[in-house]
């Protein structure tokens, strides 16, 4: 009986460590094979384009995705086609891959902008179904913009349409840039920088602040990134409490308001822009033009 025992015993574990190596190195995404990582990202790939999605790149590397795409600025309309967008990648990662993933998007605009959108793979398909309002899932996304974005002008600059700094004002150059089309260094708006600004590097045509920097409000020079602390968000350089938070007395943390018998502002100042979020600020800055 002991032999039996131990024989039986022996072929437990085998069959379990045959178990754990399967799941290590064929589940896509975690430990995969290089061949196994390859067919995934052309599914991914794939499905995108079959959605309609100008896909650019796909990698797959542990349980993060990062996905790619071109936007036409004459093809966007609007948040909600946006956020449609963004969810349909989501989906498509969530039902390609098993289990969570971290999924970083980059859209590129054809006017060179660049916005990083990072989400969960899951969070997807329920905005998709309505389960989840568009509201409820900006929350859930994280938006990062990579380039200045456009400038706050009036009208619409669509390089994509001929468009440029020369015949459209929308088309206006950053600070410290010249308006020359013709010239082989100019951007997508004929744009053309006499020196890169401070602490930033070229992606494309565009500037992007280096690592650990952030564009300041004039969007000349890359300044040391602000953070902000938990229940507030960063617009144009400072921090705000989100909404239902205020500043506590040295405004190094946002707190619940307390409840006081006296006058109903006990001067949170701050507090009258707690209503946008960081979504919101994305859509008024970076999206503005588009």
């Amino acid at each position: 009986m002991k032999n039996i025992f131990c024989y039986k015993n022996l072929s437990v574990t085998l069959f379990c460590l045959l178990a754990a190596f399967t799941l290590l190195f064929l589940t896509p995404g975690r430990g995969t094979s290089a061949e196994t990582t390859e067919t995934a990202e052309t599914a991914i790939t794939d499905s995108l384009i079959t959605a309609g999605i100008d896909v650019t790149s796909v990698s797959v590397s542990g349980t993060n995705v990062a996905i790619g795409y071109r936007q036409s600025i004459s093809e966007f309309t609007g948040i909600d086609g946006m956020l449609t967008k963004i969810a349909t990648i989501l989906a498509t990662v969530s039902d390609t891959l098993t289990g969570s993933y971290q999924v970083e998007i980059h859209q590129t605009f054809d006017d060179g902008q660049i916005m990083e959108v990072i989400g969960q793979s899951e969070d997807g398909q329920p905005y998709l179904d309505g389960s989840i309002s568009s509201a409820v899932f900006q929350e859930k996304l994280e938006l990062n913009p990579q380039t200045r974005g456009p400038m706050l002008t009036e009208g619409t600059c669509n390089p994509g349409q001929g468009d440029n700094c020369q015949n459209n004002p929308a088309c206006e150059c950053y600070p410290g840039e010249t308006c020359d089309p013709g010239n082989p260094a100019a951007d997508e708006k004929g744009c053309v920088a006499a020196a890169a600004p401070p602490n930033s590097h070229l992606s494309g045509t565009q500037y992007v602040c280096d690592t650990g920097y952030e564009w300041n409000s004039d969007l000349s020079a890359c300044v040391p990134e602000i953070t902000c602390p938990a229940n507030a968000f960063k617009f144009q350089e400072e921090c705000h409490c989100d909404d239902g938070y205020e500043w506590n007395a040295d405004k190094t943390q946002c707190v619940i308001p307390q409840v006081s018998s006296g006058d109903g502002d006990d001067g949170g100042g701050d507090d009258d822009d707690s209503n946008d979020s960081s979504a919101s600020c994305f859509i008024s800055s970076a999206l503005k033009n588009h």
